[in-house]
């Protein structure tokens, strides 16, 4: 439990390692490059090499693009991304999730 709001993914992969970032909106891969055994009569030395590839991610508030988009569509007639239909069924799902959360908190 923490006071800052975390908000990440991680997918462990056989040649690679994703952490996704969604507050900071930031993927990176490590990936494994080479490992190497050297052993002499003294010693054993093993070295691991990797890399880490940050892929560009457009930073934006996707939730304001919603809002634009909806604004655009009220008052402008723009093109709709989604269907009626479809954005009926998401809201009918939400309002059963809200209800189901009042249900629960009383």
């Amino acid at each position: 439990v923490t006071q800052e709001k975390v908000r990440t993914l991680a997918i462990s992969q056989k040649d690679a390692y994703v952490f996704l970032d969604f507050n900071e909106q930031d993927i990176q891969i490590h990936r494994q490059a080479a490992s190497h055994y050297f052993m002499s009569r003294e010693e054993l030395t093993y070295k691991q090499e990797s890399f880490i590839e940050r892929i560009f991610v457009h930073k934006g508030n996707p939730l304001k693009y919603e809002v634009e988009h909806f604004l655009d569509c009220a008052m402008r007639n723009a093109d709709r991304h989604i269907s009626a239909e479809s954005e009926l069924r998401s809201l009918k799902i939400a309002l059963r999730v809200l209800d189901q959360i009042k249900g629960e908190l009383k």
